[in-house]
């Protein structure tokens, strides 16, 4: 199973020389859980961890025997990272997205969200580009999912670009060698470079 899933029991097949005369299902679930005590057969429980655990199922009948199984479970990770090598800049801006994320397994989707209305789902973890060619503030996220089905959380990074600086000026007709020189500044409209 996957981090963040329940693992179902059911040890309703338990049985003792009398047929069904169990008094209680003490289940132990492995790592730092509390064990759950109850008089059905039936149990969850929510693994937030990855790794191997064991269930250990103990029943005790009505006479006081006791018995018990173990079984192992094994629960599976997948975790999204990526780093950029720009967090902001001008227009254009064209950003590289190296992937860094990880699982237990293998990954076999990376599903990336530009922000910008762009999305792309890989099948591999090569770093490339994405080119950004309008000024705003974008939050790029990415999930993975591994080979075992197991999602990760979304993992974010905001990209800030800003528009390039607008500059102009015009200067004062010459007339003669030694006239004055103006340089008045002009801002130009919105979009003009």
């Amino acid at each position: 199973i996957c981090t963040g899933y329940t693992a179902n029991v059911d040890a309703s097949s338990s049985i003792d020389a009398y047929g069904s005369c169990n008094e209680g299902f003490l289940w132990y679930w492995g790592g730092n859980a509390f064990p759950h005590n109850s008089a059905s057969p039936i149990a969850s429980h929510i693994y937030f961890n990855n790794g191997p655990f064991f269930i250990k199922l103990v029943v005790t009948d009505i006479n006081g025997c006791v018995d018990s199984v173990k079984k192992k479970i094994n629960v599976y990770s997948s975790n999204a990272y990526f780093k950029t090598n720009k967090n902001y800049g001008c227009l254009p801006l064209t950003v590289n997205f190296t992937d860094s994320s990880f699982a237990d397994t293998t990954i076999a989707t990376y599903s990336w969200d530009f922000g910008d209305g762009n999305t792309l789902v890989r099948t591999t973890n090569t770093s490339f580009y994405h080119p950004y060619n309008t000024a705003g503030t974008y939050v790029v996220s990415l999930v993975t999912i591994s080979d075992m089905g197991c999602a990760s959380d979304t993992f974010r990074r905001t990209v800030i670009v800003n528009d390039r600086p607008r500059s102009d000026f015009s200067i004062s007709a010459l007339n003669c060698l030694k006239d004055t020189v103006y340089f008045n500044h002009i801002t130009p409209p919105p979009g003009a470079y």
